[in-house]
C-alpha cells in the first residue's frame, strides 16, 4: 500500500502490482518466518506507512490510481490510506492474539 501511495504521488493514475498472497504462501515464501520476525516486520512496515502518509502534501489524498492489475478499480490515495490504517490495526490484533497463544508478549 505504501508503494501504491508513492506511485500515485509521482505518476498520473498508475497501476499497482498484485501481491499474490495465496501464491506466496503456496510457494513457501513464509516458511522461514518466526513470530518475532513477523512482529518486527509489521512494526517496521507500519512505521514506514505512517511516515509516508504524514509526508504527503495537502490535497494528495485525492490523487487516483488503479489498485492492481487483478483489481482494475480506480481509487484514491485517501482510500488506500484508510485501508492501510485498517490493515495495521487488524494485523496488530492478530499479532497480539498469536503471540499470546505462543506464550510471548506483544506488549513488551
Amino acid at each position: 500500500m505504501r508503494e501504491r501511495i508513492i506511485l500515485a504521488s509521482i505518476l498520473e493514475t498508475p497501476t499497482g502490482t498484485a501481491i499474490y498472497r495465496e501464491e506466496r504462501i503456496a510457494l513457501g515464501f513464509a516458511r522461514l518466518d518466526t513470530s518475532s520476525d513477523v512482529a518486527g516486520e509489521l512494526t517496521m512496515a507500519g512505521g514506514l506507512f505512517a511516515k509516508t502518509v504524514i509526508s504527503l502534501d495537502e490535497g494528495f489524498e485525492s490523487r487516483t490510481l488503479v489498485y492492481s492489475l487483478l483489481d482494475q478499480a480506480s481509487t484514491t490515495i485517501g482510500w488506500v490510506i484508510a485501508q492501510g490504517a485498517h490493515e495495521c490495526i487488524h494485523h496488530l490484533a492478530d499479532v497480539i492474539k498469536n503471540l499470546d497463544l505462543l506464550g510471548g508478549s506483544a506488549r513488551s
